[in-house]
């Protein structure tokens, strides 16, 4: 591992990179063998290693709860898992497809573009197409490349084959694409048709003392609530058009985006909004069982004849 000071004649290393052509000069292909990359660094991260801390690990096999399941077998409690980059490709997947890798495992490319795979594109590398190809400032640059690229070897080659059948998929894309996936732990509803019908997460306070669990869902949900803040917000995304906002459509409740953001997620690990990403924006809905079963819970129980 080597390392590069942080600051330079008065100035943070990336303003230098930023300025100077080394960090986005596509100068990929005339690297045969990539360098080791640099670790920025003000001294701490040397001394820490030098320490021995971190402590380095293989990926652990699996997560069980807030464990860690490590090749070893053994299990250790962890807090956060930070994903990040600097690894060396790893791409076995590919080793039976003829000229893709070279002896060492490393993509055989120019640009990014395989040289006996045409059609075979990678993202991410070190000296894609520039020194900051595989850093997080750098790597949006090498998928609008690579695209180009391909779209030009696809080109080149259906107009060298006349041979050549027709594509089967399409070449582009026309419309909006979005990907829908939530993970949101909701409030456990039954399916029902009607306000009615709705059966809430606990009974009405006044039916019967409330279980432990019972209490606990009633009170995630309304401490939920106890922030000004995420009240506005709620009642923002409640009364949006069409049922649901993103984070674009709120303003004007007095703290950052980011601070929205932070209690939107409050109140969707709540169960009180559900989240659906779509491109890079997060939009967030409250389910009308949600409203539903907080007014039974607030309602007076009948009492029987």
């Amino acid at each position: 591992m080597k390392f590069a000071r942080q600051r330079f004649l008065g100035r943070d290393l990336h303003f230098w990179l930023a300025r100077t052509s080394p960090d986005t000069a596509p100068l990929g292909r005339f690297v045969r063998t990539p360098p080791t990359q640099l670790v920025i660094d003000d001294g701490r991260y040397r001394a820490a290693l030098a320490q021995g801390a971190p402590d380095r690990r293989e990926l652990f096999t699996g997560i069980d709860g807030t464990k860690a399941a490590w090749p070893d077998g053994t299990r250790e409690e962890v807090d956060t898992i930070l994903p990040t980059t600097g690894y060396r490709p790893d791409l076995p997947h590919l080793a039976g497809l003829d000229g893709a890798l070279d002896s060492a495992g490393r993509p055989r490319h120019r640009d990014g573009i395989t040289l006996a795979h045409p059609g075979l594109a990678f993202v991410g590398l070190e000296w894609q197409r520039s020194l900051s190809s595989s850093s997080p400032r750098g790597v949006g640059s090498s998928p609008r490349g690579v695209g180009r690229d391909a779209a030009r070897v696809a080109r080149r080659q259906r107009l060298t084959s006349p041979t050549a059948e027709p594509l089967a998929s399409p070449s582009w894309f026309d419309v909006c694409q979005h990907r829908c996936m939530s993970n949101t732990r909701v409030l456990p509803l039954l399916d029902a048709e009607g306000s009615e019908a709705v059966t809430p997460c606990c009974p009405p306070l006044t039916e019967r003392p409330f279980t432990a669990e019972e209490a606990e869902t009633a009170a995630r949900m309304f401490k939920a609530l106890g922030d000004p803040v995420r009240l506005r917000l709620f009642s923002a995304v409640a009364s949006h058009e069409g049922g649901e906002a993103c984070v674009c459509d709120i303003s004007d409740v007095g703290v950052s985006q980011p601070t929205v953001s932070h209690h939107l997620k409050k109140l969707r690990e709540a169960g009180l909004l559900t989240s659906e990403r779509r491109g890079t924006w997060v939009y967030y809905r409250v389910e009308p069982s949600v409203l539903a079963a907080m007014g039974k819970l607030l309602t007076i129980a009948p009492v029987a004849a």
